[in-house]
């Protein structure tokens, strides 16, 4: 009987079978249905939110190419900077460097100037000494010379006061003798009148005798006045062996009054120079100093706009510590600390220079 059910049971079992499996199978068709569409609509928007991704991802691309161009240039700016720093901390220290060489030659040259202004002044002095000395030895040679000539013209006076006197001399016996010749031609007449008279023979004897004392007196006034002659034109010729030298030593002299003279304005050069060369190096002294205050200047500006550099870095570097991230915006109120208090004002080019370091620093 069982079996007989069972038979019985199987042809709506497969009914029911059927119909479940119909109904499973539409559920199963609709459901396919619907997830086909559902995957399509997910497709879709997939896609739709694939490209917006993609726009995003180009964006977020391009801005990210942006920000690391920006930050490369802020970068390079700060680079630049720090190289500007650089190169301006080289530039004073050459400039510090020049100016030590510079104040070292200085120093030299002056040194070496006043040097050779001593030495040439000691030469003029030298000079100028020796050309007193030699002055002094003319104008003893001229008083000597002066002292020789009064003697010569006084040996001439005498010598021509001899002549005078030897002239008179010869013409008294000239005189003497003329006389005596007559009177020994009118003692010749009379004798020969009367050749004994005894009287005329003693007269005639002693005219005889007196003309031969005047001959020999005439001749030996003749040689003294030949030799007073010949004195007198030796003298002469010392007297103008003693004017030439006088004029010689006169020549001398003003030579060695032109040398002491051209000496003395040798020393008043030197002494202009002098004064010249050290109004030079008052000038270049100056100059020096101008110089190393400019550099002390801008050593100080270096230092102030490196030290505001580091400074503001780490007034950020203290704002944002531990932060994660940065604030799209940020607002920094900049003012230099080397302007606090002091009545200094910050130019267009320092705030720049300040504003591209802390960017740099910030990116």
């Amino acid at each position: 009987r069982l079996s007989d059910t069972t038979q019985a049971l199987e042809p709506l079992a497969q009914e029911l079978a059927q119909e479940r499996y119909q109904t499973v199978k539409e559920e199963a068709e609709k459901q396919l249905q619907e997830g086909q569409e559902e995957y399509e609509e997910g497709l879709r928007t997939y896609e739709t939110q694939r490209d917006q991704a993609q726009t995003e991802l180009q964006k977020a691309k391009e801005q990210l190419d942006q920000g690391e161009a920006e930050l490369q240039s802020k970068e390079q700016e700060w680079q630049n900077g720090q190289t500007a720093l650089e190169a301006g901390q080289n530039q004073i220290d050459v400039g510090n460097k020049q100016l030590k060489e510079g104040e070292i030659q200085l120093q030299q040259q002056k040194a070496k100037t006043y040097q050779q202004f001593a030495d040439t002044e000691d030469q003029l002095t030298k000079q100028y000494t020796q050309a007193s000395q030699g002055l002094t030895q003319v104008e003893e040679g001229l008083d000597q010379l002066e002292a020789g000539l009064g003697q010569l013209e006084s040996g001439l006076s005498q010598i021509e006061a001899g002549l005078e006197q030897l002239e008179l001399g010869l013409h008294l016996a000239d005189t003497g003798l003329t006389a005596a010749r007559q009177l020994l031609e009118v003692v010749q007449k009379g004798m020969e009148a009367d050749p004994e008279d005894q009287g005329l023979l003693e007269s005639q004897k002693e005219l005889e005798q007196r003309i031969q004392d005047l001959e020999a007196q005439k001749t030996e006034l003749e040689t003294q006045q030949e030799e007073a002659l010949t004195q007198q034109k030796a003298l002469e010729e010392q007297k103008t062996a003693l004017e030439s030298q006088q004029a010689e030593l006169k020549a001398q002299k003003s030579q060695v009054q032109d040398g002491m003279n051209q000496i003395q304005e040798g020393l008043r050069q030197l002494d202009s120079a002098r004064n010249q060369a050290e109004d030079q190096f008052h000038v270049a002294q100056a100059t020096l100093e101008s110089n190393r205050l400019e550099l002390e200047q801008a050593q100080t500006e270096l230092d102030e706009n490196r030290q505001q550099l580091d400074a503001g870095k780490a007034q950020l570097d203290a704002v944002f510590t531990g932060a994660e991230t940065l604030p799209e915006e940020v607002i920094v109120a900049y003012e230099p600390i080397w302007a606090i208090g002091t009545g200094k004002t910050a130019t267009s080019a320092d705030a720049q220079q300040m504003i591209g370091a802390l960017r740099a620093h910030l990116a």
